[in-house]
Formats: structure tokens, C-alpha cells, sequence
């Protein structure tokens, strides 16, 4: 397909083979055969390589500091942020109130970042306590009797026996917007598949998700009302570039992707 856009997702290191498959995973589903992700990892490359690529997703900040090494211009750099599964926030709102849980994931700081998501979209009823695997010989969760983890069961210490596990957490809404925004890839399909991700998950920002809702769902209607036309209809901006094209118009230049439409100023003159 012309104009495909690459993007590399990169990771610390690859210990978590099923996180990785994961995250990965999520992104195509959204954005399907306009982008080729590819991962990789920073325990991988060697001094002096370099990487090309349309954008660079990174996991966590002490993969952005190190980027620097790696690639040449860090503005295509987007940290990755993760949200809840909208279902698997069902099953910790009926923890009891007061209760104490221990949030388990592979890293301390994976933890400690699914603990503050957690309470961010307004859990706060229960306390929760990130989990570090360094201070669990010390006994101090040896009280805990509840453990929430994302997909990663195993690492629970053995001495916990209710296991609430809410599976991985997706990639969130404002990384997803903000790469179909950087990638120009501002079309039909993807915003579809972004409306249906922005409903499968819980975040705390949802003036964002509203705008961006209103202004989906309005454009689906314009589209609806537009392509029962049996004329061509393109809509350009000031500078003339391509703004709107409706599907008479697609079938009369012969083209799926409307950036693939360069409009000549000589052309609209006449």
C-alpha cells in the first residue's frame, strides 16, 4: 500500500514476551494495514546503531532517556501510556470497602504505573500497594489477602490466595490519537477502530474523549448525508490541502487513501 507509514515500539528489554505481543497486537487492531510495527529492544542494539522509522513509541521514561543514542529526531518519540479494560474494573469495584490489595505487575514500576492508573479513574475505595519483588522476603504483604495484577498472576507472592486478574492494560486513548495525528493517518478506518477502542477502556482525561466523540460522530453524519450524492464532493482547506472526499469523488480519482490527492491551485481556479 502507498504511503504505509513504520513505526517502532521500544522496549527495555524482551522478558515479557506476552506484554509485548500485547501491546503490539492493540496497535494494529487499530490502525490495521496503514502502519508496520516493529519492536525493539534496548538491550538489543549496539553503540552507534541507529533507527528510522515514521514514529517511536517508547514503554517508559528510562527508555526515552536512552533514545537519544539511537535515533536522530526525539520529536517522533511518544511515550506509551496503558489504561484499564473498562470490564476488569467490575471486578475490583466489588472489592470491599477499606480493603488493602497488592498491585502486581513485572516490574515495581510497572506497578507503581498500573497503581496510579487505577486511581486516576477513580478507584479509591480500596488501598492499594504496588508490589516490588525486592522487599517481599522482608514480609511486609505477608497481610495482604487480595492481589489485582494485569495478566501476571505468577508473580503474586504465594502467600496471597484471592487473585483478581484484570488482564493486560491497552494502550491508551491520547498515544493512539496522538500517533493517527503525527501520521497523518486522520481517515475512516482508523477512526473507527479508535471509537470502539475508546469505549472498551476507562482513562481519566474524558474531556478529550468527548470532543473527540462529538467531533467523530458529527463527521459520520456529514459523511452519510454526503455520500447518498451522486456528485464528486472534495473540501479543501486554504492552503489546499485535501480536507474532506466523499465516495463519488473517491471512484472518480480511483483512490482509497485521500493523501494520496494533490490538488493544484491552478486547478480549482478554473
Amino acid at each position: 500500500m502507498k504511503n504505509m507509514k513504520h513505526v517502532s515500539i521500544i522496549f527495555r528489554n524482551n522478558s515479557n514476551e506476552n506484554a509485548i505481543n500485547f501491546i503490539k497486537t492493540n496497535l494494529e487492531e487499530i490502525f490495521e494495514q496503514y502502519i508496520i510495527f516493529t519492536n525493539y529492544f534496548l538491550t538489543d542494539l549496539k553503540s552507534g546503531e541507529k533507527l528510522h522509522a515514521d514514529a517511536f513509541l517508547a514503554l517508559d521514561d528510562s527508555v526515552i532517556h536512552k533514545l537519544s543514542e539511537y535515533i536522530d529526531d526525539l520529536s517522533k518519540v511518544i511515550k506509551v501510556n496503558r489504561s484499564p479494560d473498562r470490564e476488569a474494573l467490575k471486578a475490583i469495584s466489588k472489592i470491599p470497602v477499606g480493603s488493602t490489595a497488592l498491585i502486581v505487575n513485572d516490574t515495581y514500576e510497572s506497578s507503581l504505573d498500573a497503581t496510579r492508573s487505577f486511581y486516576e479513574v477513580g478507584i479509591g475505595h480500596i488501598n492499594m500497594v504496588p508490589y516490588d519483588s525486592r522487599l517481599e522476603h522482608t514480609g511486609i504483604y505477608d497481610n495482604i489477602e487480595i492481589a489485582i495484577t494485569p495478566a501476571e498472576p505468577h508473580l503474586v507472592p504465594s502467600s496471597i490466595k484471592n487473585i483478581i486478574d484484570i488482564g493486560y492494560r491497552k494502550v491508551s486513548f491520547d498515544i493512539t490519537f496522538k500517533l493517527m495525528k503525527l501520521l497523518d493517518l486522520d481517515i475512516a478506518t482508523v477512526n473507527r477502530n479508535l471509537f470502539r477502542h475508546i469505549h472498551s477502556i476507562v482513562e481519566s482525561n474524558t474531556v478529550l474523549h468527548d470532543n473527540y466523540i462529538f467531533g467523530y460522530l458529527k463527521s459520520e453524519m456529514l459523511s452519510r448525508i454526503v455520500n447518498t450524492s451522486s456528485t464528486g464532493m472534495i473540501l479543501v482547506d486554504s492552503y489546499f490541502e485535501l480536507v474532506y472526499i466523499n465516495d463519488t469523488a473517491r471512484r472518480i480519482f480511483r483512490c482509497e487513501d485521500k493523501n494520496s490527492i494533490k490538488i493544484e491551485r491552478s486547478v480549482l481556479l478554473y
